[in-house]
């Protein structure tokens, strides 16, 4: 991620995947210790989850994408993430890094 992380700030995320491949960015309410696993592999993201269709992956295998983080997200609020890289149900689809936004 690059940016800030007050409500209303511009914020940068980049996924690495294979070229052309579709991302889905899911924010979870909270973190499983320890993670379920999934044949996409380590899911930490605990229920409910809450999908976002967020483009595909360039020609580079990068997708870029630059965001605000929204008005209403209160400052202290941890908001943990990961990415779906490739069609859900698919055997090369790949689970991200679990990554925690936490508020400013």
């Amino acid at each position: 991620m690059i940016g800030g992380t007050a409500p209303g700030a511009p914020a940068g995320f980049r996924v690495v995947g294979d070229p052309g491949e579709p991302v889905t960015l899911a924010i979870g309410s909270g973190v499983q210790d320890p993670p379920q696993t999934t044949p996409y592999g380590d899911l930490y993201l605990a229920w409910p989850i809450t999908p976002y269709n967020i483009g595909s992956t360039s020609a580079d295998g990068i997708l870029a994408l630059n965001v605000a983080i929204p008005g209403f997200w209160i400052p202290g609020e941890e908001k943990p993430m990961q990415a779906l890289v490739g069609p859900l149900g698919a055997y090369t689809s790949v689970l991200t890094h679990l990554m925690v936004l936490i508020v400013e």
